[in-house]
């Protein structure tokens, strides 16, 4: 019997979520029991994580809005912490794994390496990533959870 794992995904754009999953489902398919959910906005993934297990997070962060727009920051730096203020409280909270991507080029003005990682995403993509680095890091985060249910 394959494990069970749950990905809770938060892009803004049905069919690239589409897609996502149908991408998971391909690579991951025959080693797990693999349950992809999209959230479109912010306050849906925090909802939807607050009521069902997850085990993976993926965030398209310059993607990512509130479904009410009078709560989304005016300026782009404060969206930008905003969305890393995410990823810290996602992980904090569930202490999940955390895939972050993003279609902006990485910059000391933007996200990096160093500002999502502190924030506490495992990894971050530039989107589209290739094939191989978003599996790699899927896998990765996928096998980090069974090692802590195995300890």
């Amino acid at each position: 019997m394959r494990p069970q794992k749950r990905v809770l995904t938060c892009i803004n754009d049905l069919d690239a979520a589409k897609v996502m999953g149908l991408l998971l489902q391909k690579w991951f398919a025959e080693q797990y029991d693999l349950s992809v959910t999209e959230a479109r906005y912010i306050d849906k993934l925090l909802a939807q994580a607050e009521g069902e297990t997850v085990d993976l997070f993926i965030l398209l962060l310059n993607n990512m809005f509130y479904s009410d727009s009078k709560l989304c920051p005016e300026s782009s730096r404060n969206g930008i912490e905003s969305r890393l203020e995410i990823i810290t409280r996602l992980k904090q909270t569930y202490h999940k794994p955390v895939i972050a991507m993003t279609g902006w080029p990485l910059s000391v003005d933007s996200w990096n390496e160093e500002n999502t990682k502190q924030a506490g995403a495992s990894f971050l993509l530039t989107y589209l990533p290739e094939g191989h680095l978003l599996r790699e890091a899927v896998k990765q985060c996928l096998e980090e959870g069974e090692a802590v249910c195995r300890d």
